[in-house]
Formats: structure tokens, C-alpha cells, sequence
């Protein structure tokens, strides 16, 4: 009785059977998942440990991590400076440039920036915010986990060309046409779900991701309305990492994030006399959460019909206008 109660209320629920390419697919999935988590955990650490031996260094470029000039002349002088960056003076501006421009390949970049190579090595002589005492040690640790991140993004290129080659041999290439959306990111959410068609409709994918609205009500109580969170938690991470680019990479989406972000800070105008101004900003905040959810749901409810109706990617269909092209107009009182 208790698996068939939280069978219906989708917090557990029958797997799927699948063939070999799905389960390729759904494999996949999971590496990319383990993979981006690694990674991020090994950021967070090499942060972490610059900011006690070297914070000045973090300040070359305006996102370091995502520089892989940045990433292969950190791992350089953490190689080779023995504990102490200063001691890289002796090679000088030109040959520690040549030198990174070396390593950059290995981080799947094809030029080195010399204006990032310049500022790194002026910053080895820079000593400010320094605790001396750790700093051998932590460096040690920071060239240890720069390898280990080296590896892990090789190993999510790869990861992601092998889920584009799948994603091809479903026919479903075409996913990646939306705008916005790359075909890596179109693979890692059909690997949450499986084949799109197993569910009776796009409400049902919806739901399956636990984005579907949920009422927070008891009696003369009323809440406030969340997701359900039912379903597969994989799914509704991976929907909510895909739509972030979408919001200014594609019209649609876009201008119903607009849409719905406009009417969010009418509101919070409206009542910004009769409540504080941190209470406004809370509400305005959580309206944007739910506009970038509802946007997520859409995205879902793409896949879906893209999939299941074997169509490509059109504008107007996935705005409605097509479909409030040949509707009946609408009573005044139904607007």
C-alpha cells in the first residue's frame, strides 16, 4: 500500500525498460553528472586554497575558471615554483608566455592570451594577503587539483561528443536547433527521461520533473503555491541548468521571461509602500524563481512535442502564435 501511495504521488516509480541506445543515452547522463560535480568540487577547492596562498592571482581576469590561459599558466608556476611563484622571475615575460601557450591545449583551448600570461607572471612577485606559512603546502595542493581538473574536462569533452553521437543515431539531432539549447544539453535531458513518447503527454513530462505546480492549502489556509519535487530530481536539475542560457539566447524564451518578470515587479511597485523595501526585494526574487521555472516546464513541453510529433524547431509554434492563428477569437469576457 505505502509503494502504491508513493507510486501515484510520483515520489518513487516503475523503471523503464530500455533499449540499447537509450541505455547508452541514460549511462552517459549519469558520467556527465558525476563529471560536472567533480569539477565543480575541484574549483571550489582551488579557490578556496588561492585565496589563502595567492588571492591577488584571481584578480588577473574577470572569470578565471573559465579561462583556460588562466587555468594553464596557474599550472605552471604551481609546477614549477617549488612553493614560492617569485622564484619564475629568472625565466622572464617572454619565455613563461611560450611556455603557457604550450600548456593550453591540454585544457582544449587553441590560443594563449599573452595579456593573461603578462598579468599572471607581474603577479608572482605579489605577495599581498599572503599566509607564508601555508602557502607551500597549499600550492602543492593546488597544482594537484589542477590536474585533476585537466582530467575531468578532457573527460566531459568526451563525454559529451559520445552524447551527440547517440543523439544522432536516435534522429534527434535536430533538438539541438533550438536556440539556446546545444545538442549536449538536449542528450543530458533525454537521458533523465528516456524516450519522450512512454508519457501521455507533456503534462506528464512535466510532472515526471517534479515542475509541476503543487497548492500549499489546508482549510481557510493559503500558502504559497510551490513545485511538486516529485519525480526524478536529476530531471529538474538538469531542465533548470539548460534554460539559464535560453533566457537571452532565444526569443521565445526570453520574452515570456520578460513577460512574466515585468508583471513580478509591477507587483513588488505596487505594494512597495505597504511592505518593506527586503520583504519587496524577497517577493521579486521569488517571482523571478518561479517565471525561470515555468520557462523550464517549456522547454520540457518542446522536447516533448518535438519528439513525440517528429517536427523541428518553429518559433511560432512554441510561442502559440500559430495556434491563436487558426483558433476562434476569443470573447471579450475568456481575454
Amino acid at each position: 500500500m505505502l509503494i502504491g501511495r508513493l507510486a501515484a504521488e510520483l515520489h518513487c516509480y516503475i523503471p523503464e525498460e530500455l533499449d540499447e541506445t537509450w541505455a547508452q543515452l541514460r549511462h552517459l547522463g549519469r558520467r556527465r553528472a558525476q563529471l560536472i560535480t567533480a569539477a565543480t568540487a575541484s574549483v571550489q577547492r582551488i579557490g578556496d586554497f588561492l585565496s589563502v596562498t595567492w588571492p591577488v592571482v584571481t584578480e588577473v581576469c574577470a572569470q578565471p575558471f573559465k579561462s583556460v590561459t588562466w587555468l594553464a599558466a596557474l599550472q605552471v608556476v604551481t609546477s614549477r615554483c617549488g612553493g614560492d611563484p617569485a622564484r619564475l622571475a629568472a625565466m622572464g615575460p617572454e619565455e613563461f608566455t611560450a611556455v603557457v601557450r604550450a600548456a593550453v591545449p591540454a585544457w582544449g583551448g587553441k590560443k594563449g592570451w599573452g595579456t593573461i600570461c603578462g598579468r599572471v607572471f607581474a603577479a608572482t612577485a605579489d605577495t599581498e594577503g599572503v599566509v607564508a606559512w601555508s602557502r607551500r603546502g597549499l600550492l602543492r595542493r593546488v597544482a594537484d587539483e589542477l590536474g585533476d581538473l585537466a582530467r575531468t574536462r578532457a573527460q566531459l569533452r568526451a563525454v559529451a561528443a559520445d552524447m551527440v553521437m547517440v543523439l544522432s543515431e536516435l534522429g534527434l539531432s535536430r533538438l539541438g536547433d533550438i536556440p539556446g539549447l546545444t545538442a549536449v544539453g538536449a542528450a543530458a535531458i533525454l537521458a533523465e527521461t528516456g524516450d519522450p513518447r512512454r508519457y501521455d503527454s507533456s503534462s506528464s513530462l512535466v510532472k515526471h520533473a517534479g515542475l509541476s505546480p503543487s497548492e500549499n492549502a489546508s482549510g481557510a489556509f493559503e500558502g504559497q503555491a510551490r513545485i511538486s519535487r516529485r519525480g526524478r530530481p536529476g530531471l529538474r536539475l538538469t531542465a533548470w541548468r539548460a534554460v539559464w542560457p535560453m533566457l537571452r539566447l532565444n526569443p521565445v524564451m526570453a520574452a515570456k521571461y520578460a513577460a512574466m518578470t515585468q508583471a513580478a515587479d509591477a507587483a513588488v511597485a505596487s505594494d512597495a509602500g505597504s511592505q518593506p523595501a527586503r520583504a519587496a526585494a524577497s517577493a521579486a526574487r521569488a517571482r523571478r524563481a518561479k517565471a525561470r521555472v515555468a520557462c523550464a516546464a517549456s522547454l520540457l513541453r518542446w522536447i516533448y512535442s518535438m519528439v513525440v510529433h517528429g517536427t523541428s524547431w518553429d518559433a511560432a509554434v512554441a510561442s502559440g502564435a500559430a495556434a491563436c492563428q487558426h483558433a476562434p477569437r476569443c470573447q471579450p469576457e475568456a481575454a
